[in-house]
């Protein structure tokens, strides 16, 4: 052999001399060896030669392959070739108190079963302390006895504190040495290394855990190339080019389930103590956001104080400023913080300005265009950077172009942006991302309520760009998707200091707010907005933002209160000379409130002389609203030929301004008209088109009232199934929308038709 070897030196393309030297390595025992050395010069042949390899040289390659050559006893073999008596067993011990992952472990043990027919590979992502590495030992050690040739492990660390990612050279010796190549025998060249490695592996089932990988490059020279082994690959990357180029699976770990998340707190802290607090516990869970580390790290500081109750754990993690300092164990491998650093301190400077400005958005999730105006980049360059830090898992995608994070990583973000962006480059984005909310909601009012007065908004900042659109369903669609960060953007703005904002945004969304009724969150938004306007001393602010909270209040079932936020309106309109916002917009609202109040004389004396007001001013939005107050107030005076003609003049002016929401409205006045004047067939189509344009309009409420009505009228006239099918579907509404009177009606009157003969 030592002959050979030096033969072959001399003459690195000797293919005789070559395939002599593979049978002698292979009868010593070292046929990894012996099929290293046919790939290097199989790659010298075509790199340098351009030839293929001689016959002689491809039939020593077969006899190795087929373990032909007849090798000597184990006491005989040269120290430079000896496989180990014990496979590798390199897995970590199995992590303590895991729990959950029962779908992911199923996945795993089928991908196992076909490990035999190829060599797969399977990628486990996820967030940082979602609980890659512990998932994948826990699984390794199941998986273990289907891989009788051992487990090799190594960490890559793609990220951690202190030392670069391990490269190839530093991993394949290792695993070479593990697979008993003696150190002495190992080639110098990665190339090599990763040939004899894969030569190693080709008659072997091996479980491979490459534990926190970086890129796929750095996991690519460590795959096997022959079918029987299985790789297991955490990363808090996606490694896309492993699912692309490589034909990894893909297993994406989320947060626990809540459930398991409160078991894993039991196992470590003892089930009698979480019993005893169950309530506790599950706030832990949800302020722990559910990630295992968290939790870990808080189950331990529980467990370091047996005396405190876990409630009172639970209300310091409820301050969501302090919760990454509870969480903070001192130790850089568990300290929630330092974990979600390592991913941070490895992004470009572009993704890393980007994570931490969306530390300063308190919505739930953020929109393309709406982290391109944080940012003050263009759309194109925000959904990459998006989309970059969505590949590392420092945020995911909720939905097509939308993103969010994690709560842990929210607070995290936060706290960089607060200690690693200027103070005057921090406020200028927040300023820039609360104005566009403001800019784009008024434009979406625009096509909600079509001839309106606004209140003036200002010119928008340098940067921001708000959208806009050419329908009315885009318009809807787009609040819809917004409800959450625009009442967040509301407080976040009184809560920076923005006050105009902070009442304004509001103001601009009470189209949104009468479609869809969100009762809840516009009292909270306009309460907000009131407060925020008395702040900034803005008495015209003052009045808008009064008449904001005077509808939610309304809405609710509290005339008194809407009165008075109404009558304190319109004082201040009067003192600071809005003749047109006393005279229209106060007078309405006080108008309807005295409707609602059933002092009808009153209401009918507002009504006209808004309507008065409207028609000298020719204001066809403001004229509508009059003719349809002024048509349920006859309604109620029992006046019904002065309803009919308010009823039909209202629709004709919704129609021509294409005001969808009080087209409807107008309709159903005009279907319950003739219904008082016992006109039933023409009630019954009103009711019907009332029905369709709701629909279209997007108003649920409105469609579970016109169901309602239309019941109502097939029950006067004896049609019983027409009745119960309109009230069920009324009835399905109201309890989808949360709406409890409007539910208890439709209950109630299916409870009576039911209980009849």
């Amino acid at each position: 052999l030592p002959h050979l070897q030096a033969l072959a030196e001399r003459d690195p393309l000797d293919e005789r001399a070559h395939a002599w030297l593979m049978i002698a390595l292979a009868g010593t025992g070292q046929q990894a060896a012996a099929l290293s050395i046919y790939d290097q010069l199989l790659r010298r042949l075509d790199e340098q030669l351009g030839v293929r390899p001689a016959a002689v040289l491809t039939q020593a390659h077969e006899r190795v392959l087929r373990q032909e050559i007849p090798a000597l006893s184990r006491g005989l073999l040269m120290s430079g070739g000896a496989a180990p008596a014990d496979p590798p067993r390199q897995l970590p011990r199995d992590p303590a108190a895991f729990v959950g992952r029962e779908l992911e472990s199923g996945e795993l043990t089928a991908l196992a079963e076909q490990a035999a027919d190829a060599a797969l590979i399977c990628v486990i992502d996820g967030a940082a302390g979602v609980g890659k590495t512990a998932f994948a030992i826990h699984a390794g050690r199941r998986l273990a006895p289907a891989f009788a040739d051992g487990q090799l492990h190594a960490d890559l660390r793609g990220f951690g504190p202190r030392q670069p990612p391990m490269a190839a050279a530093e991993a394949l010796p290792g695993f070479l040495r593990a697979l008993g190549i003696d150190p002495s025998a190992i080639p110098s060249d990665v190339d090599e290394q990763a040939a004899m490695y894969r030569s190693l592996l080709a008659e072997r089932r091996v479980l491979i855990v490459l534990d926190n990988a970086a890129d796929a490059a750095q996991v690519r020279p460590l795959l096997p190339g022959a079918p029987g082994s299985l790789v297991l690959v955490t990363s808090r990357s996606r490694l896309s080019g492993l699912t692309a180029r490589d034909g990894a699976t893909r297993i994406t770990l989320g947060p626990l389930p809540s459930d398991d998340a409160v078991s894993l707190l039991g196992k470590i802290l003892g089930h009698k103590r979480v019993s005893a607090e169950q309530q506790a516990a599950a706030d832990i869970a949800a302020r722990c956001g559910l990630l295992p580390l968290a939790l870990r790290v808080a189950a331990d500081r529980a467990a370091c104080r047996p005396r405190m109750a876990l409630a009172d754990l639970a209300g310091q993690l409820a301050n969501a400023h302090a919760r990454l300092d509870i969480l903070d164990v001192g130790e850089d491998v568990t300290e929630v913080r330092a974990v979600f650093s390592w991913s941070y301190k490895a992004l470009a400077p572009d993704g890393a300005r980007m994570f931490r400005l969306l530390g300063l958005h308190t919505g739930p999730d953020i929109s393309v265009p709406a982290a391109a105006t944080l940012a003050a980049a263009s759309e194109a360059e925000a959904g990459r950077l998006l989309e970059l830090l969505a590949a590392v898992h420092l945020i995911e995608e909720a939905s097509p172009g939308r993103y969010r994070l994690h709560d842990l990583l929210h607070a995290y973000a936060a706290e960089r942006v607060r200690e690693d962006e200027r103070p005057d480059s921090r406020g200028s984005a927040l300023r820039r991302i609360l104005a566009w909310y403001l800019h784009t909601a008024d434009r979406a009012d625009e096509l909600l309520v079509p001839g309106r007065r606004h209140a003036p908004i200002g010119p928008a900042p340098a940067g921001c760009e708000p959208l806009d659109w050419t329908c009315y369903e885009q318009a809807l669609n787009w609040c819809d998707a917004e409800q959450a960060n625009l009442a967040a953007a509301v407080r976040l703005a009184a809560e920076a200091g923005h006050h105009d904002i902070a009442w304004k945004l509001p103001v601009a969304l009470r189209g949104f707010f009468d479609v869809r009724k969100p009762w809840a969150v516009w009292l909270d938004c306009a309460t907000i907005g009131v407060a925020a306007a008395r702040r900034a001393g803005d008495r015209s602010g003052q009045a808008w933002a009064l008449d904001c909270l005077g509808h939610a209040s309304s809405g609710i079932g509290r005339p008194q209160d809407a009165l008075a936020s109404y009558l304190e309106a319109r004082t201040i309109r009067h003192e600071i000379g809005d003749q047109w916002g006393e005279s229209a917009n106060s007078m309405t609202n006080l108008g309807c409130t005295y409707l609602d109040l059933r002092r009808l004389d009153l209401a009918l004396d507002c009504f006209e002389q808004v309507l008065a007001t409207s028609r000298a001013a020719e204001n066809r939005y403001v004229e509508c609203l009059a003719l349809i107050n002024l048509a349920q107030t006859h309604s109620q005076l029992e006046q019904p030929d002065e309803a009919l003609a308010c009823s039909l003049r209202a629709l004709a002016v919704t129609r021509e301004i294409g005001y969808r929401h009080a087209e409807g409205i107008a309709l159903s006045g005009l279907a319950a008209t003739y219904r008082a004047k016992s006109q039933p067939g023409r009630a019954r189509r009103c009711y019907s088109e009332a029905l369709a344009i709701r629909r279209q309009a997007g108003d649920r409420h409105g469609e579970a009232e016109t169901l309602r009505d239309l019941g109502d009228l097939s029950d006067s006239a004896g049609h019983i199934t027409a009745a119960l099918r309109s009230w069920r579907q009324g009835l399905a509404i109201a309890e989808d929308l949360g709406d409890p009177h409007a539910a208890a009606a439709l209950r109630g009157r299916l409870e009576r038709l039911s209980a009849a003969p």
